[in-house]
């Protein structure tokens, strides 16, 4: 079995050995390590979150109205408004993990599988969403994590819904925005 490689170096050695510059990105917040390989190795556009301290009653009333929100749009909906609850893209967990962009959302929408699965449940608009034990901690000023349990009811049926979610949410000037969002499969009764 080999042995773990240990390094000795400094870590602006190891960064400059991977061919990173330190100084050509200055944060302007506290950082980490992983903060200067994310602003080095990004793809998209950064997103700068807001580090002003925030009042965790009202934080609380605003991520709740959030992950609500999120969890009634409607297919046709969220295609519209899904930026007005996640970041442009998101990450989405599942069996995989993948960048969630308005491109993907409208494939979806379009797509063979969400209109099977809408096919086997009542009418969306006769919806109602209830979240229910709903656990935030947050991770300094501007990062939270909320895990749930949403519960679908539908007007005149007796059929219902539920499933686990978590999300990881940035604090931006806007507000709360979800960066990564998980759900179990929804089970019926």
């Amino acid at each position: 079995m080999n042995d773990p490689k240990v390094r000795t170096e400094e870590l602006p050695d190891v960064f400059a050995e991977a061919g990173f510059d330190l100084e050509e990105k200055t944060p302007t917040a506290p950082s980490r390590s992983i903060g200067f390989l994310a602003i080095q190795g990004a793809p998209s556009p950064i997103v700068e979150t807001d580090l002003q301290p925030f009042d965790p009653p009202a934080s609380d009333a605003a991520i709740r109205q959030l992950v609500t929100g999120w969890e009634s749009l409607t297919p046709t909906e969220f295609a519209q408004r899904h930026a007005e609850f996640a970041l442009e893209p998101y990450v989405a967990v599942g069996e995989w993990v993948v960048p969630i962009d308005h491109n993907r959302i409208n494939a979806w929408v379009g797509g063979e599988y969400l209109a099977r699965a809408l096919a086997e449940r009542p009418r969306l608009e006769t919806r109602r969403i209830e979240v229910q034990q709903l656990q935030i901690v947050y991770v300094g000023n501007d990062k939270a994590v909320a895990t749930y349990h949403v519960v679908e009811r539908y007007e005149g049926s007796e059929r219902m819904y539920s499933g686990n979610a978590a999300v990881i949410l940035v604090h931006l000037a806007e507000g709360w925005r979800i960066a990564a969002y998980t759900k179990t499969g929804s089970v019926g009764t």
